[in-house]
């Protein structure tokens, strides 16, 4: 049995309290949605926090016309990850065992708006259209779903993460879905869209009967723009990386996902769908790229066909050499041809002239019409350019180490590596207490560095991760937590996981030497005794080359021993750093010198 049961209890208290404030809420209010009474009213707006409060929020099977509601945490519905085997069947924590199913909003006409958080662990099956919407005609924006699963039975329904359908006045904007999707005709945002999509990705898995797309199964009349697919996509008959079939406009879109079909596939959209008019109804690809692998046994590198009297391809792109077809049966520059016999100012109105080709990527025009993007930092795109609006889908994991150095008797210089440019930098006490940097504050300083190391501007497209040395007090020997907040369209969002450390200010080093101080170059015996806390010590010779290893005896105190060769490559003093691993923390704790003479 679905969930769809609205206790009368809950709904006749939350009713009482409703009545009871009233009187003093204002029309700008945010009223929780366990607050509302299963009372919705338009112009108002309402706010989910967690679990129980989004249940009930689907559970009302209301249109929400004209209201607003509001994510203001992050959500986990089922605690785990859905998984597709071998034969695309789905799994759940490893078994077949899958969670009971949450029936969700018929149709939606508000503005559901995410803020930046993450809704995880979705599990939606149904006989009709299925997604977070079955049907969208209000809004969803600023949204990410991960971790979830969506599957419809039925041999006709639309099956997409936000919306199974998305009607002509539907938007879904700002929105990322690491989700896996399974049905007849299938799209990564939206099952079929006749509406506006922009500023989405979709990076999961598509499975699909009959139509499959990575942004959508198929566009119909609508837009979608600055939005594009790295995931998987699989259908039995149709496929494309961006669209399965299609009648609609796209800008600025892409695929850089793999597309499979037992059928039919093309990279970029399958099967381009035949214009209802022969003179400015047409369906127009502007500024659009496609990457990704192709296998299907009738495959196009951009599209496998285009139908109909006419489609624009401007400014595409596409994998390729110079002799390779953009579509499997050639029909571009053809209908282009036609097209344009046919609309030779045969009413007195200018001719549309557009460039017609669609043309292999070489690295110099790869990023044509995506001119505002980023380097792509967190693989979210398969290592390809995104548009700006994405950034903010790349930083996950954020925090990779912390390393602490201490500085006076209370106070101590932390360095935290983190990923991409994040805004602010926040430790976690185990007391919940926090810390909170940003980039300008006064005990901050902050290095950018590219993928190999280099030292860059913290503004230039080539930076990956950043180290941020805070100078900070806090108290010693205890666990602590730091995240890390990027700056998204909607708000600053804190990254959901945290990096955990351990303060180790008490000294662990009993005592460490070299066998000699002095000598040839080549391997010098080096000892270190440390408490039995310590897991690993690591030698780190000048030319940053380093030995780690492992205690394989301890001394009469328990302490333990460990013995290793420091090699001395370079003629003079040589220091060598020595540091010890506890607690997925590596720390210094010091230097030994050896002169090479």
């Amino acid at each position: 049995m679905k969930m769809r049961k609205l206790l009368a209890l809950v709904l006749t208290v939350t009713m009482v309290m409703s009545i009871l404030s009233m009187s003093v809420s204002a029309e700008d209010t945010v009223i929780p949605i366990s607050e509302c009474g299963g009372v919705i009213s338009s112009k108002k707006t309402y706010s989910i926090s967690t679990k129980e409060e989004f249940l009930l929020f689907e559970e009302m099977n209301k249109s929400f016309s004209g209201a607003t509601i509001v994510l203001t945490n992050d959500i986990i519905i089922h605690d785990g990850i859905f998984t597709i085997d071998e034969n695309h069947k789905p799994l759940y924590n490893g078994t077949f065992v899958l969670p009971e199913s949450i029936e969700t909003i018929d149709i939606f006409k508000g503005t559901f708006d995410g803020q930046g958080y993450t809704i995880s662990g979705l599990y939606v099956k149904g006989t009709s259209d299925v997604g977070f919407f079955q049907q969208l005609t209000g809004t969803v924006k600023n949204l990410n779903i991960c971790n979830s699963l969506f599957i419809s039975t039925d041999d006709y329904a639309n099956v997409g993460t936000f919306a199974g359908i998305t009607g002509s006045d539907g938007k879904i904007a700002n929105c990322l879905s690491s989700s896996y999707l399974i049905g007849c005709e299938v799209g990564g945002i939206a099952g079929l869209n006749t509406g506006n999509i922009s500023d989405c990705l979709f990076n999961g898995f598509v499975i699909a009967r009959k139509i499959a797309g990575g942004v959508v199964a198929s566009g119909m009349g609508g837009l979608v723009c600055n939005s594009g697919n790295s995931g998987t996509v699989y259908s039995k008959n149709y496929a494309g990386g961006f669209a399965g079939r299609y009648f609609d406009e796209a800008e600025y879109c892409f695929n850089t996902g793999k597309v499979f079909s037992d059928y039919a596939a093309g990279g970029f959209i399958c099967n381009v769908l035949i214009s209802k008019s022969h003179y400015d109804n047409h369906t127009n690809i502007n500024c659009c790229y496609q990457v990704g692998e192709v296998n299907a046994p009738n495959a196009g590198n951009f599209c496998y066909n285009t139908s109909g009297n006419f489609s624009v391809f401007y400014g595409c792109r596409f994998v390729g050499t110079a002799t390779d077809k953009a579509d499997y049966n050639g029909f571009i520059e053809s209908s282009f041809d036609k097209y344009y016999e046919q609309v030779k100012d045969p009413l007195g109105m200018p001719v549309i002239t557009l460039d017609p080709g669609v043309y292999y990527i070489t690295d110099n025009n790869l990023k044509r019409g995506l001119y505002d993007f980023v380097v792509d930092t967190g693989n979210e795109n398969n290592g390809y350019p995104l548009p700006t609006s994405l950034q903010r889908r790349t930083v996950a994991p954020s925090i990779t180490n912390v390393e602490y150095e201490k500085s006076s008797e209370t106070r101590n210089t932390f360095n935290v590596t983190v990923e991409g440019r994040p805004a602010m930098i926040q430790f976690i006490e185990p007391t919940d207490g926090t810390r909170t940097y940003d980039r300008n504050h006064k005990n901050v300083t902050i290095k950018s560095y590219d993928a190999e190391g280099n030292e860059v501007n913290s503004l230039d497209r080539t930076a990956a991760y950043e180290v941020w040395s805070i100078y900070s007090n806090m108290m010693p020997n205890v666990e602590i937590r730091t995240r890390a907040k990027y700056l998204s369209n909607a708000r600053y969002t804190w990254d959901s996981e945290t990096y955990d450390f351990s303060m180790i200010l008490a000294n662990p080093i009993v005592s460490m030497k070299l066998s000699a101080t002095s000598g040839k170059k080549g391997p010098v015996p080096a000892t270190v005794v440390a408490d039995d806390k310590t897991e690993k010590v690591m030698f780190k010779m000048p030319n940053g080359t380093s030995v780690t290893v492992a205690s394989t005896e301890t001394d009469e105190n328990g302490n333990k021993i460990f013995k290793g060769n420091a090699w001395m490559n370079e003629d003079g003093l040589n220091e060598i750093e020595v540091k010890i691993y506890r607690k997925n923390v590596w720390k210094t704790v010091g230097t030994l010198e050896y002169t090479v003479e």
